[in-house]
């Protein structure tokens, strides 16, 4: 038992703080309805992938989305490669960031608020003003946007899954719902025919994931420091180099415009409502395009984080190690980040596929639509089962290693 103990403490933490977020996603505002327009498919779907709530006003109504967005800002900075970004230690790029989210936060939380004006009733509170409610409610809901925030870090340090095992709950009760509410015609997945074409393409698309997960290129390395005679290692690149974050990131993106048209500034806006109407629906050849351009940017984006070629060819020099017929230093950054790229193509062909197939049917075809918000859904918990288990592993053997 004493083996398993720093694995049980992970999960227990976890476990602590899921609960928390599912307490405060049902702790709805004092004078508030639920809007029962928003509460369909894709909708849920949007909101399951923040650990927010769908058309209720409850503290963590704005979910992850307030820190998903900082974290893609901050970490396209950090790609930039500038010294003033680099030299920041992790105290002040972590408050940077907790000021970028604090931002993004306020502004989405008074947005929300607007969508919400006739689902608050002002006339349970007598002894304030309209607009002293409204603020009290955007403290409500920017305090709660925080506290997702910090909990998500502290599931990073404590617990198993890292940050986005948050959204893990909502995602998994979203999913059977989602196929009977998100397109016209809801009894098509509830037939013979539809449960077994979609249990077909479920364990499909389960299989493939699973696969595509554990997968990895290996860039064979010369260890030259180790003894005096060669040794051989390896740099994995994961095939899935991005992870399942273009699916999250993608989908809270795409939709802030749609967030955004109920900031005042942007209210009776034609222009701002055609861009929107037209370039960011999932309902226009257009909009598909344009989340296709955000997936794939992701996706890049995402696969460079996680594999720096700069950082690795350093550290490569730094220890006199080298990969076989390359030169250390710029020559070997040059050769992985090609690798690295031709991976990349592979990560990212399979994001659209599984994204945007669907949607393209769906011009066609409207109920076709949901399916992609559904195997994007099965992505990201094979994704995140599969990251849980790569933690216990690491967490259980690190029992078996002894610093003398």
């Amino acid at each position: 038992m004493k083996e398993y103990s720093g694995a049980i403490k992970r999960f227990s933490v976890t476990l602590l703080i899921l609960s928390i977020v599912q307490l405060g996603n049902h702790l709805n505002l004092p004078g508030t309805t639920p809007q029962v327009a928003n509460n369909d498919g894709i909708m849920n779907f949007f909101a399951s992938i923040s650990a927010g709530k769908s058309g209720e006003l409850t503290l963590f109504s704005l979910g992850l989305s307030p820190y998903m967005i900082s974290f893609i800002v901050w970490n396209l900075f950090s790609l930039l490669e500038v010294d003033a970004i680099k030299s920041l230690s992790q105290k002040q790029s972590g408050l940077i960031v907790r000021a970028i989210t604090l931002l993004f936060a306020i502004l989405q939380a008074w947005a929300t608020l607007r969508s919400f004006e006739g689902n608050i009733f002002y006339a349970h509170f007598p002894s304030f003003s309209q607009s002293q409610v409204d603020f009290f409610f955007l403290l409500l809901l920017t305090s709660g946007g925080m506290v997702i925030a910090y909990i998500a870090d502290l599931n990073k340090d404590k617990g198993v899954g890292k940050q986005m095992i948050l959204i893990f709950p909502g995602l998994l009760a979203n999913m059977p719902r989602m196929l009977l509410t998100g397109g016209q015609d809801s009894a098509l997945f509830s037939s013979v025919w539809g449960l077994v074409f979609i249990g077909g393409a479920t364990v499909v698309m389960v299989y493939v994931t699973s696969i595509l997960a554990r997968s990895e290129y290996r860039i064979p390395v010369q260890q030259t420091a180790m003894t005096v005679a060669f040794k051989s290692s390896y740099i994995p690149i994961k095939v899935l180099t991005s992870g399942a974050f273009p699916f999250m990131f993608g989908i809270t993106l795409f939709s802030m415009p749609q967030v955004m048209l109920f900031l005042p500034f942007f209210q009776n806006n034609n222009l701002m409502a055609y861009i929107v109407t037209t370039f960011f629906s999932y309902s226009t050849v257009q909009g598909i395009l344009t989340f296709g351009l955000i997936l794939g940017f992701l996706g890049f984006g995402f696969s460079h984080m996680n594999i720096r070629p700069f950082d690795i060819a350093k550290g490569l020099r730094g220890a006199g190690d080298y990969i076989f017929d390359v030169r250390p230093g710029r020559d070997t950054e040059k050769y992985i980040r090609q690798k690295l790229n031709r991976i990349i193509f592979l990560n990212n062909s399979f994001i659209l596929l599984v994204s945007l197939t669907p949607l393209l049917v769906g011009l066609w075809y409207q109920p076709a639509t949901v399916l992609s918000f559904y195997f994007s859904s099965l992505v990201m918990m094979v994704y995140f089962v599969h990251t849980m288990h790569e933690d216990i592993r690491f967490v259980l053997a690190k029992r078996h290693y002894v610093i003398f």
